[in-house]
């Protein structure tokens, strides 16, 4: 555990004239190991595209060789399964990531409809509003209620043009503290 060789001094190793097995090469020597009178095996943990993840080493005394080849078939297939874990768990990681994202993006898309859903409710109760009443103080002041409610601010206000004076005129006030004020301050427009 925390070995690290560049691949190039491994690489040489999984050359044809090698060759011990169908997916096996034999080593007098490793690039991490140089004990006298051992042979060693190198099993490359290929993907299912045929793409070298790692490799498995088996090592034993040069007296033991035969021992060695009887468990190639063995050995082979340990390498083909510890090959297939690494790809599951490759694809494992990718799908968590996928769901990850996806929820996310649900999410998102949940509050979006929240607030739209927030939206049309405030416009709904401020068309309810216009309809059932035409007293202008009372649909402004019930009208600027609701969107404090939907927004969340503190204060607000309606001013309308004054049709004979083109001046602003302001109808109604919120104030977290006083609620909504009706009042009558002028501006120039």
């Amino acid at each position: 555990e925390g070995l690290q060789l560049p691949w190039d001094e491994f690489a040489p190793l999984l050359s044809a004239n090698r060759r011990a097995g169908q997916s096996t090469y034999r080593a007098e020597q490793l690039p991490f190991r140089s004990i006298r009178g051992q042979s060693h095996l190198v099993l490359p943990l290929s993907s299912q595209f045929a793409e070298v993840q790692g490799v498995m080493t088996v090592s034993a005394a040069h007296n033991q060789q035969d021992a060695l080849e009887e468990a190639l078939p063995l050995l082979e297939l340990l390498a083909n399964q510890a090959a297939a874990a690494l790809d599951n768990n490759a694809l494992y990681s990718t799908m968590e990531q996928r769901v990850i994202t996806a929820t996310a993006t649900i999410e998102q898309a949940r509050a979006d409809l929240a607030l739209a859903r927030d939206r049309a409710e405030t416009l709904y109760q401020i068309a309810r509003t216009l309809a059932v009443t035409l007293d202008e103080r009372e649909v402004l002041a019930q009208a600027l209620t609701l969107i404090a409610q939907a927004t969340g601010a503190a204060h607000g206000g309606i001013m309308l043009v004054e049709p004979t004076g083109g001046r602003l005129v302001l109808r109604t006030a919120f104030d977290h503290a006083r609620g909504v004020v009706a009042g009558s301050a002028a501006v120039n427009a």
